[in-house]
């Protein structure tokens, strides 16, 4: 009996308190067309995101690669 109301009260806290969450918006960066955009262009694009600095395209223009943190 004293595990369920110490496993309720976490349940209850975990309710009632504050998650942070961040928030990822990938876009096209502007760029319309078969290729995709540029590595500079999605640098550009996201200047002052949270993925400023998180993408790479390893070679290959259009894809966006992000590593989650």
């Amino acid at each position: 009996m004293k595990h369920l109301l110490y496993l309720s009260i976490f349940y209850v806290s975990l309710v009632f308190s504050q998650v942070d969450v961040d928030t990822w918006t990938f876009t096209n960066c502007g760029q319309e067309g078969r290729y995709g955009p540029t590595l500079e262009q999605c640098e550009s694009a996201y200047e002052g995101t949270s993925l400023e600095g998180q993408i790479s395209m390893d070679g290959f223009q259009g894809y966006q690669e992000w590593t989650v943190p």
